[in-house]
């Protein structure tokens, strides 16, 4: 089930899905990730208003991810 929310009320285990803006525009690295912790929450409360959750058993087992530091660059 998917679920819009505002940043304000996201908490740690939610998976989120989508973003209020697009993703390359953010320092998250893929297009959906478990909010693991409170910098997460201040990176989105940061970049979003709104984000789509989706609250589901299968989210236990996806992996936790890190957004890409604002302040690096991609090198070839």
């Amino acid at each position: 089930m998917k679920e819009t929310i505002s940043t304000r009320q996201i908490e740690q285990g939610m998976f989120v899905t989508e973003l209020d803006r697009p993703w390359l525009e953010t320092p998250f690295l893929l297009q959906g990730f478990l909010v693991n912790d409170a910098a997460q929450i201040a990176e989105l409360q940061k970049y979003c208003a709104t984000v789509t959750i989706v609250i589901a058993p299968c989210c236990a087992s996806v992996p936790i991810l890190q957004p890409f530091p604002a302040n690096r660059r991609w090198s070839n």
